[in-house]
């Protein structure tokens, strides 16, 4: 990879230090702009580097909106898609209620709300 290369920062920067970058209230905010500007391989690596570290990333805010960059993206490839809405899923159901309905008031902002929510609503408790 060429050192000016979108790739190179994702597998020699961001990759071994993306639980600090995504977050890190600016960095975040870098790494989310990263995603919506990559083009398909390299929005490839980035996905896999934020899904490895998903769990950790979601613990901070500025992960979150990390993840729903991630989760708006267009061109996720369809294996990275379902396993990032099985991840924010999974965590919506295992979260208390506050955490849960800041997950819920961010998901529900992204296109692909009805694919993370509609297979886990009858399992969300009734406001």
């Amino acid at each position: 990879c060429a050192p000016d290369s979108l790739a190179f920062v994702v597998d020699e920067v961001l990759t071994p230090e993306l639980t600090s970058f995504a977050t890190h209230p600016v960095a975040g905010i870098v790494l989310q702009s990263l995603i919506r500007r990559a083009n398909s391989m390299d929005l490839e690596r980035l996905a896999s580097a934020v899904l490895a570290s998903s769990r950790q990333v979601l613990q901070h805010p500025p992960g979150k909106y990390v993840m729903m960059a991630l989760l708006s993206a267009e061109h996720l490839k369809p294996e990275q898609d379902a396993t990032l809405i099985h991840i924010l899923q999974q965590e919506i159901l295992e979260s208390g209620k506050r955490r849960q309905n800041i997950l819920l008031s961010l998901v529900k902002k992204t296109p692909k709300s009805d694919q993370v929510l509609l297979p886990i609503r009858s399992r969300l408790p009734r406001r």
